[in-house]
């Protein structure tokens, strides 16, 4: 089965989130219906320039577009269209991330347990759909908008896309995107008495919205047509880390944050952080184990709980 990640939709992934090997599940665009119920998934090959990824059933079963699959669609014509692949077994176990704090009240509603309808003091700000290649007064005007709304609030850090980048870049001069990069008008020349010296390309971008500094950052990770901003300096994300359990150990090889958990219910003869192994009726086995847990979040801290989301900008590469 094969999969295109859509270019000209901000809602989709990036093929660089995959690689050839890697167990998956599909899941309906909601995260609610798994489809690949009773086999598993893997990436067979990965198309970075075509922006596509190649799905196969690692039984060699069959799964082609006439399988009914979970939900009871198939793949034949608009079945599973907007379906999520995620890594196997991930849902609802790996850590939030942008998409999960950037909470407006119309897409996104909560915020960490909390309804951003009822508390707009969480809401972050999510423009309707760009539509063209990023401006320095497309820029002007949300970044006023925000700061408007949140003025207490301080943005710092941008991630966008490369083509986004690109955009912003031809149209520093010119306005609108023109026909051909020769008419952009953006090649400035800076003499000071000097013989001319031209190089060619840009080496890096930086913006400021009322003497307020914002760092500029690309990502292969990043959704197409869009700019994440928010504030990550200065304890603008929070890592939380559980307390400790009470006799579990922790491994040199490891990390503090991995605790085996072995030690609490006694190693049964064994030493460190192995115990022996048992059977799904509960049998001990000849074998050993080593269970552990690991648990952690990432989210804004007060200072940070609103960013602002861009969407919809126009890509240019190629």
């Amino acid at each position: 089965m094969l999969f295109e990640l859509d270019g000209t939709d901000s809602s989709s992934g990036r093929v660089h989130r995959f690689r050839p090997g890697m167990m998956v599940d599909l899941y309906d665009s909601t995260g609610a219906t798994k489809r690949n119920v009773g086999f598993t998934l893997v990436v067979d090959n990965v198309d970075p320039l075509a922006n596509k990824v190649e799905i196969r059933r690692i039984d060699g079963g069959t799964f082609q577009t006439s399988t009914t699959l979970g939900g009871g669609v198939t793949y034949a014509g608009a079945g599973g269209d907007n379906d999520i692949v995620v890594i196997k077994d991930s849902v609802n176990q790996t850590p939030k991330g942008l998409e999960s704090w950037i909470a407006d009240g119309t897409t996104v509603t909560s915020f960490f347990g909390i309804d951003v309808r009822n508390f707009g003091q969480f809401k972050s700000y999510v423009p309707a759909s760009i539509g063209t290649a990023l401006t320095e007064n497309v820029l002007n005007k949300h970044f006023a908008k925000f700061y408007e709304s949140f003025p207490g609030m301080k943005l710092d850090t941008a991630i966008t896309t490369m083509g986004v980048l690109n955009g912003f870049i031809d149209n520093l001069d010119s306005g609108l995107q023109a026909a051909s990069d020769a008419a952009s008008g953006r090649n400035r020349y800076d003499r000071n008495g000097m013989p001319l010296t031209v190089e060619a390309g840009w080496e890096s971008i930086k913006y400021r919205f009322a003497s307020r500094p914002i760092e500029i950052y690309s990502s292969t990770y990043c959704a197409f047509g869009t700019m994440y901003v928010g504030r990550l300096k200065n304890k603008g994300l929070m890592r939380y880390v559980p307390p400790a359990l009470p006799g579990a150990k922790a491994d040199s090889r490891f990390g503090t944050e991995v605790e085996f958990i072995a030690p609490i219910g006694g190693t049964g003869g064994l030493q460190g952080i192995f115990k022996h192994a048992h059977s799904s009726s509960g049998a001990t086995t000849d074998f050993v184990e080593a269970p552990f847990v690991r648990q952690w979040n990432i989210m804004p801290s007060e200072n940070s709980k609103n960013w602002m989301k861009l969407v919809g900008i126009l890509e240019v590469l190629g």
